[in-house]
């Protein structure tokens, strides 16, 4: 059985993963400041530029954006709101949750992700899984199939 899903990742040194995750966080900041109007205006509503977002410690500085926003968002500039940070043609899936908002999956590194969250809770290939969230079924049993080979049985 494959003990690690990126073993240079999950084995590196604490210092050299915070470094790690600063990266990214300010990759993710940067990019959603960038490219999206809707988090540019709240990030711009409370004052805050992407540059003070720096590692984990400063997502509190981030503002809290509910539920009822995202829908405005939504009705305002239909479907994706103005949230959208891709081109529609580069989406992969459309979720539609209940709201409605429709949540957009763009390519890349979305899935895989999903399967290292799984593969650290002791998922493997060949596992069965069964899936009994009890909120929007559809996303929850296709994050399951994302395991390589995993028999996904769902439940309502």
């Amino acid at each position: 059985m494959k003990k690690y899903f990126d073993e240079a990742k999950e084995t590196m040194p604490l210092e050299e993963r915070q470094g790690y995750y600063g990266d990214k966080i300010r990759e993710i900041v940067n990019y959603a400041y960038e490219k999206s109007p809707f988090i540019k205006k709240h990030f711009d509503a409370v004052g805050l530029k992407p540059g003070e977002i720096n590692g984990p410690e400063d997502l509190p500085k981030a503002p809290i954006i509910k539920k009822e926003k995202i829908r405005e968002a939504h009705k305002a500039f239909p479907p994706f709101g103005d949230l959208i940070a891709v081109p529609q043609e580069e989406l992969q899936r459309i979720y539609v949750s209940p709201g409605p908002i429709y949540d957009p999956e763009g390519k890349g590194e979305i899935r895989l992700k999903e399967s290292k969250a799984l593969h650290a809770v002791g998922f493997r290939p060949g596992d069965r899984v069964m899936v009994t969230f009890s909120y929007h079924l559809v996303p929850a049993g296709l994050l399951f199939l994302m395991m390589q080979g995993a028999s996904v049985m769902s439940s309502l």
